[in-house]
């Protein structure tokens, strides 16, 4: 298992493709068009990619979620794997909601990806 600990932000990029590829547009700083709401912006995430990807998200985010809550937030922190923070007070953003942590917003991801209708087309298939 890897530790967040020492990784570069090249070496995170490396070790989650594609987290970081969400962070590169709907997890990324024009995420407000994908929805104005923090929860929407997470299911266009997987709407908007294929079954395979979402499918290999899904596994990529069992990795951070056995990370502790510290080292979830080093990597997140980063803005590498986000430029919007989930966490932040939405208080006049133009992206609504929040999460109390990151790993609440990592945690709601895969759910999200897991429900997404074409998954569950492939699921009863």
């Amino acid at each position: 298992m890897i530790s967040p600990s020492g990784l570069s932000n090249i070496d995170i990029r490396n070790e989650f493709p594609r987290l970081s590829n969400l962070g590169n547009s709907p997890f990324g700083e024009g995420a407000d068009i994908c929805g104005d709401m923090l929860d929407e912006v997470i299911q266009d995430a997987a709407r908007s990619r294929n079954h395979l990807f979402n499918l290999q998200t899904i596994q990529e985010l069992q990795k951070p979620l056995s990370f502790t809550d510290e080292q979830i937030d080093r990597i997140s922190h980063t803005g590498v794997l986000l430029a919007i923070d989930p966490t932040a007070d939405d208080t006049g953003s133009t992206l609504e909601g929040r999460c109390p942590t990151y790993r609440a917003f990592w945690d709601a991801v895969p759910r999200a990806f897991e429900n997404d209708p074409e998954m569950m087309k492939h699921r009863s298939a």
